[in-house]
């Protein structure tokens, strides 16, 4: 009996300039995409775009409406560019569970789900009313010290160390 071909999907998820297009072009710059065709389904379009240079095997296909995902279109794009993997850049408003259980066709598997959280790096740092900026408190530790041992003898199991 013939075993159908799977075909892996690594869904990156985050909502609107996440860091999600730039992700993909970091892994497309590792030679994720080198050896084999891909299929890059892009569910909405930020400020980053994919970079020229890395899309050699790489197949964009751009859809911005979640009812157009169905297994039938799905699978037929697959065919047409011959993709033997696909990435998806999903929509962070969209339900993952809706890609999962209603767009991807049987043959597709998931192979990795990443969610990208924006940072905010360039973010201007708080000020005081004086306009000095202010420090991060440090918060005490919630939980009560544990006991210093005072012998070499081991602590019981389930004591910390």
């Amino acid at each position: 009996m013939a075993q159908e071909k799977v075909y892996p999907v690594y869904l990156i998820s985050g909502f609107l300039d996440s860091g999600k297009t730039s992700f993909i072009n970091g892994i497309l710059a590792d030679g994720f995409a080198m050896e084999d065709r891909t299929l890059l389904l892009q569910c909405e379009e930020g400020e980053v775009e994919y970079d020229k240079k890395l899309l050699r095997n790489v197949t964009v296909l751009t859809v911005d409406d979640q009812e157009a995902l169905t297994p039938e279109f799905l699978e037929a794009e697959r065919k047409k560019c011959r993709a033997s993997q696909i990435i998806v850049e999903y929509n962070g408003m969209w339900q993952i569970q809706d890609f999962y259980a209603n767009a991807m066709p049987q043959s597709w598997v998931l192979y990795q789900i990443i969610a990208t959280v924006e940072g905010a790096p360039d973010a201007p740092r708080a000020r005081s009313r004086s306009g000095a900026r202010c420090r991060p408190r440090r918060r005490r530790c919630p939980w009560p010290a544990a006991p210093r041992r005072t012998s070499r003898r081991p602590a019981p199991s389930g004591c910390p160390p």
